[in-house]
């Protein structure tokens, strides 16, 4: 999962990177130009772009592409926009108008009524860059800064056009006097500018070239070659003489006469004089670009916010660790998940989040050997390629590594947080490729997930996939053909108040019926159908039963649980609200379960749900309180009747004292807010009594009754 900011980032460097290749790339100016402004326009989502060149004091149209620039009389147009022209150079930074502004159509001609921004950017001190926009914000989305920032870059490769074109110019009127003639011009461009004869020994350069070399003089100079300062140059230039009679923006590493060396791109041309030949070249330093492309191959092989390998890199190690797999050196995939992530994003933002995310990186690294491969596979989800282990070292060091978060408490702003991880395994042997390796690493995963999570998986790399998704398959045509033919049952379990003994209400359990007339209880069907897309069906059909039973008896109150599926289905609410208000039962008499970590994974969902059913009389339970990223502020937000105090922290309370005091302070926050608590897993009469010193309103749990679809076995039971 990836962060707006990084997002902005990533496409700002790729706008960088494309228009500073579109630079450079020929001599010829307007070929050069057109390109760069094509690629200005379509990067830039420009209606329009134009160059324009102020020399002897008037305006001249230089390119133009885009929409309606034909047929344009850019003489009239020159004259209007001259004044406009001027001040963006004094300006000497982009300029940005929009309709808005009163000025607008002084900047924005030629004006066809489509624009609505208009860009100018200065490029030197005399060429104007003018793109037109027809939606407003369009220059502001990084535009404006990427151009500002490549204007030397443009300024010298339009200087060097100008240049190559006067070089060509001059050499058709004066041959007989070539170097004199180039001298004022050579000595006054950024751009370094070389001749050299037969031998490769320079003959003549510009203060630019002699500068880029860290020569002295040109006296210095004509003592070397082009082999003293890059041998790939020497190389090429005879590739001149031997075949092919020029070289075109060739990428070479220079190096200085004080031994610092930098990236320059050479072009040079074979040209004929009277007595032989010569050669002439342009020596232009991009070492800013190559560190820009290095910042961009580190940026697409790395993750933004955590700096370690992304996906790709990934798929890149696999690949090679498949290879050494054939060699004889085996390794292992893990495939790792970050247990309820979504719920940080959710109620403390992104950012938080995106701290959360450093952190873990943080203890993951602390606890993989050195030579382990780790990366952000995407979202919450991470991977460890390990080299040279076997099985049950493998699944020791992810025990470890499941441990070390679990025991890590991790800190973001104000908040502390206790995380916990899934992971999922396959050892790497060079039988599959990488991709189905990914493939068996993400089934461990989920087969770790659906066993509880804060767990670790291992699936053998020649292990059959396929008879997993049978059974997953099977179970599929289960849960249909048990909605079709109602094989869908409901058992209840009371819910007692501790202080009076009597029976609150129920709490309906879905059951299926199967093939074999066995009863499936919900963890053998419930995740299937939730992942699956049955889950909305599933929770109707039990409300529809639990309406159908507060009918028959009308003494009792029904509660039936929500999946975090169906909270996020607002059909689903429609439809609920409307079986209720048209069975004729009172609304008071059904509530509504939702689990902890299926309210927190959006709140103004979960919100939503509660209020339209509260409003017409409905009753709501936060249930398994305790287990998820529990903080008691986040009861604020929840408009919940009861807290449910999950088992885990129940059925020890009578003898284990942290347990005792964490559901002391469950119940008393949660009475501090209104709400009435629950217990869950009330075993026995020693719970119950301790429950009752404390306070808390109700129970359930075996000593109160097991679940049965006969309510007449424990409606007369009091406690």
């Amino acid at each position: 999962m990836m962060n707006k900011h990084i997002i902005n980032m990533t496409k700002k460097l790729s706008l960088s990177y494309e228009i500073a290749l579109s630079i450079g790339g020929s001599l010829d100016l307007h070929e050069m130009l057109k390109k760069f402004l094509e690629t200005v326009v379509r990067k830039g989502e420009a209606y329009r772009g134009l160059v324009w060149l102020l020399e002897d004091e008037e305006p001249t149209m230089v390119s133009a592409v885009g929409s309606f620039t034909r047929g344009m009389d850019y003489s009239a147009i020159a004259k209007n926009l001259k004044v406009s022209l001027e001040n963006s150079l004094k300006a000497g930074t982009p300029l940005l108008k929009t309709e808005d502004d009163l000025d607008f159509l002084q900047y924005c001609m030629p004006f066809t009524g489509n624009e609505k921004e208009v860009l100018l950017v200065p490029i030197g001190s005399k060429t104007v860059l003018q793109l037109f926009f027809t939606y407003k914000g369009a220059a502001s989305q990084g535009l404006a800064g990427v151009l500002e920032e490549l204007i030397p870059q443009l300024s010298n490769a339009i200087a060097a056009c100008q240049t190559h074109r006067k070089l060509l110019d001059l050499e058709k009127k004066e041959k007989n006097s070539l170097q004199i003639k180039y001298f004022d011009l050579m000595n006054n461009l950024d751009v370094g500018i070389f001749i050299c004869g037969m031998d490769y020994y320079f003959l003549d350069a510009n203060p630019a070239f002699l500068r880029l070399l860290g020569v002295e003089s040109i006296k210095e100079l004509q003592q070397k070659s082009f082999a003293s300062f890059c041998e790939v140059c020497n190389e090429e230039l005879k590739e001149i003489i031997q075949r092919k009679g020029y070289i075109k923006n060739l990428e070479v590493r220079i190096k200085q006469e004080n031994g610092n060396s930098f990236w320059a791109t050479l072009t040079a041309v074979l040209r004929p004089l009277q007595d032989g030949h010569y050669i002439m070249g342009i020596l232009d330093d991009i070492d800013e670009r190559k560190k820009t492309e290095k910042k961009l191959q580190y940026l697409a092989t790395h993750d933004a916010i955590t700096n370690i390998p992304n996906r790709y890199s990934l798929e890149e190690a696999l690949r090679l660790a498949v290879k050494k797999a054939k060699t004889g050196l085996e390794s292992a995939l893990l495939l790792i998940d970050i247990d309820n992530f979504k719920l940080v994003n959710d109620t403390l933002g992104h950012t938080a989040g995106d701290e959360l995310l450093v952190q873990f990186t943080e203890i993951l690294q602390k606890n993989i050997r050195e030579g382990d491969f780790a990366a952000r596979f995407g979202g919450d989800e991470f991977a460890i390629i390990i080299e040279g282990i076997e099985k049950n070292e493998v699944l020791d060091m992810a025990d470890r590594i499941r441990n070390a978060v679990y025991e890590n408490e991790v800190i973001v702003g104000s908040t502390r947080l206790n995380l916990s991880i899934s992971i999922g395994i396959v050892l790497i042997d060079g039988t599959l490729d990488y991709q189905k390796i990914l493939s068996k690493a993400d089934i461990a995963l989920y087969k770790a997930k659906e066993e509880g999570r804060n767990r670790v998986a291992y699936i053998h790399h020649s292990e059959d996939a396929s008879l997993e998704f049978l059974k997953i398959n099977h179970r599929i045509k289960a849960i249909k053909q048990a909605l079709r033919e109602d094989r869908l049952v409901l058992y209840y379990q009371p819910i007692v108040c501790l202080n009076k003994g009597e029976i609150l209400h129920y709490e309906a359990l879905v059951r299926l019926v199967g093939d074999d007339n066995k009863l499936l209880l919900p963890g053998e069907f419930i995740p299937v159908a939730e992942r699956f897309g049955l889950m909305a069906e599933i929770d109707r059909w039990v409300i529809q039963a639990a309406l159908r039973k507060l009918s028959e008896v009308p003494e009792i109150k029904i509660f039936v649980n929500l999946s975090a599926v169906s909270l996020l289905n607002k059909g689903l609410l429609v439809s609920i609200e409307e079986d209720i208000l048209n069975s004729g039962v009172d609304p008071s008499r059904i509530g509504f379960e939702i689990t902890e970590t299926s309210a927190m994974k959006d709140l103004a969902v979960t919100e939503r749900w509660l209020r339209k059913l509260q409003k017409i009389g409905c009753r709501f339970a936060l249930d398994d309180f305790g287990i998820g990223f529990s903080s008691f502020s986040y009861l604020l937000n929840l408009s919940v009747d009861y807290i449910k105090i999950d088992g885990s922290f129940v059925k020890n309370i009578d003898n284990n004292s942290a347990h005792f005091t964490l559901v002391y302070a469950m119940n008393k926050v949660a009475h501090a807010f209104g709400k009435k608590t629950i217990a869950e897993c009330v075993e026995n009469e020693s719970i119950a009594n301790t429950l009752r010193d404390l306070k808390v309103n109700c129970g359930q749990g075996y000593y109160f009754g097991k679940p049965t679809g006969n309510l007449e076995e424990i409606r007369a039971v009091l406690w």
